[in-house]
């Protein structure tokens, strides 16, 4: 599995901290749609240790529903609390989903809290698409 690069892995770590204990948290900027990090699920049994799941999503309204434009999904192992350095995270980008034009794409199945199948390819375009849109999160002003 392809992780982050370490860049993009230090912007999702600014995100998680945000978070200070909450499940869900939204940023806003007064130029760009909400932002908002949603953990979904806990105790996955990863490659590279426990892993929790969460979410990712830029999202508009429209007749009352939430599009997501785009939706990502990440398997996040976090062990800074034993070395608080970025390098104690792996973060795993496995699904997008963009629902203006129905696309969706699911590179890790996920099954009864296992990793049970992996598309790599597909997964390795989950990660530079993630890459390059936490580095474009950070340059609109969400961090700040």
């Amino acid at each position: 599995m392809k992780m982050l690069n370490l860049k993009a892995t230090d912007i999702f770590c600014q995100l998680l901290d945000s978070m200070a204990g909450k499940e869900t948290i939204t940023f806003t900027t007064a130029e760009f749609m909400p932002l908002v990090l949603e953990c979904f699920g806990v105790n996955i049994n990863a490659p590279a240790g426990d892993a929790r799941l969460y979410s990712l999503a830029h999202y508009y309204e429209e007749k009352g529903r939430k599009l997501f434009d785009p939706c990502m999904h990440f398997i996040v192992v976090d062990l800074r609390h034993i070395l608080n350095r970025p390098q104690m995270v792996a973060i795993f980008p496995y699904q997008i989903r963009q629902d203006n034009t129905g696309f969706y794409q699911e590179s890790i199945t996920i099954k009864s809290g296992r990793l049970a199948a992996i598309d790599k390819v597909m997964q390795r375009d989950h990660t530079l698409f993630a890459a390059q849109w936490l580095v474009n999160i950070q340059r609109q002003g969400f961090l700040e």
